[in-house]
């Protein structure tokens, strides 16, 4: 269990941090989702809730290779052309990583249930609600970030933003937990 949630632990981080060196990402999104399919791979047997998760996590690792050269900021953020090609892409792997993530809780869900981790299940579930409530919410705010006042974008943007990087974070620590439990896979 250790080695399947280290895998997809750091496959997350990858997915989550972007450090772009002119227009590369040197942590590059589709070696995030490497990891993640592989970490998956590994309860698969055990555990076959995870196909999905895993079907779509290698998806992603193709789906995913423009991501090293589109920079997320420029394609959310152009303010010329709210609907163009990179957008619309982002958008979309946006969306797909929503979906491998609730794929993700639903295996962690499943493995916390089958090893009596009442716990750990319940605190599982309440996190993916609030995480999932809060992804939506800031991905249905930020297209209209172009078009409020400064005195209003602290309470539309930033502060939607803060919460889902403290939900991401929440969530790694979470993964992190799954990797101690004490499991033959």
């Amino acid at each position: 269990m250790r080695a399947a949630f280290h895998k997809i632990f750091w496959g997350l981080i990858i997915v989550l941090v972007e450090i772009n060196i002119e227009v590369i990402d040197i942590l590059p999104d589709p070696l995030g989702y490497y990891l993640i399919f592989s970490g998956i791979q590994l309860v698969l047997e055990k555990y076959p809730i995870g196909k999905k998760a895993s079907y779509l996590a290698f998806a992603l690792i193709f789906i995913s290779i423009p991501t090293i050269f589109i920079p997320r900021q420029n394609a959310e953020y152009n303010h010329l052309t709210i609907f163009s090609t990179e957008t619309l892409y982002t958008f979309l792997v946006d969306i797909l990583h929503i979906v491998i993530v609730f794929y993700l809780f639903q295996l962690m869900l499943s493995i916390a249930k089958e090893q009596g981790e009442k716990e750990l299940y319940s605190r599982t579930l309440t996190i993916f609600k609030l995480y999932i409530i809060i992804t939506l919410i800031t991905m249905i705010i930020s297209p209209f970030a172009l078009h409020i006042s400064k005195e209003w974008l602290g309470v539309f943007i930033i502060i939607p933003l803060l919460t889902y990087f403290v939900m991401e974070i929440i969530f790694l620590v979470l993964v992190r937990r799954f990797g101690k439990i004490q499991a033959d896979i």
